[in-house]
């Protein structure tokens, strides 16, 4: 009897304590999923930032150099040496294709699809490319990319002239881009659950 009574007693005693340190071990964890939670978002949003800004400019130093190798071929209309090099920068990575449009529109090289040559694209982002005066970057979404990628149009213009000569197009693809952030999204994540249990 006395055995049963001094159980109850040590029973009634430690029972608040026991409830206060289930509570104080729900807080713990609650503020480790929280501090964790917000840690991965900016994390992985400074590393998405960072690599969608080095792949533009990747595109507009590719697109750049791409315009620098074909001004020449393309006032001497070298339609030949113009496939040469579109070729030859469409070979990096992540390049999906290089275009070169004379001013009248009409494709003088196309990476891949030489069938294309003296025909005018007349799809949106093509009309757009064609506008330009200046160095334009746009983001798209297309079966060309792969997916989403950008599209980089740079006009040619002769030495100390005002005319427009041509445009050339550069598709670079983010699949690859868009891979490394996920990779980093599940490392992230990973942390976190062996932070959680340790």
């Amino acid at each position: 009897m006395k055995t049963a009574n001094l159980l109850t007693f040590l029973q009634a005693f430690f029972q608040p304590w026991s409830s206060l340190r289930r509570k104080f071990i729900l807080v713990i964890v609650l503020v480790q999923l929280s501090v964790m939670g917000l840690v991965t978002v900016v994390i992985e949003h400074r590393q998405q930032k960072t690599i969608l800004a080095e792949s533009r400019k990747r595109a507009l130093s590719l697109a750049s150099n791409l315009a620098a190798l074909s001004e020449g071929y393309m006032l001497s209309y070298n339609f030949v040496k113009l496939e040469q090099t579109v070729e030859q920068i469409a070979a990096q990575d992540d390049v999906a294709y290089a275009i070169v449009q004379l001013h009248d529109g009409k494709v003088a090289a196309y990476s891949g699809h030489p069938e294309q040559q003296g025909q005018i694209l007349d799809d949106p982002v093509s009309r757009q490319a064609l506008r330009a005066r200046q160095a334009l970057l746009q983001v798209v979404t297309s079966q060309a990319l792969g997916g989403e990628g950008y599209e980089v149009a740079i006009p040619v213009f002769a030495a100390g002239g005002t005319r427009k000569w041509g445009t050339v197009r550069l598709g670079l693809s983010l699949v690859d881009a868009r891979n490394e952030i996920h990779k980093t999204s599940q490392g992230l994540f990973l942390l976190g659950i062996i932070a959680l249990a340790l």
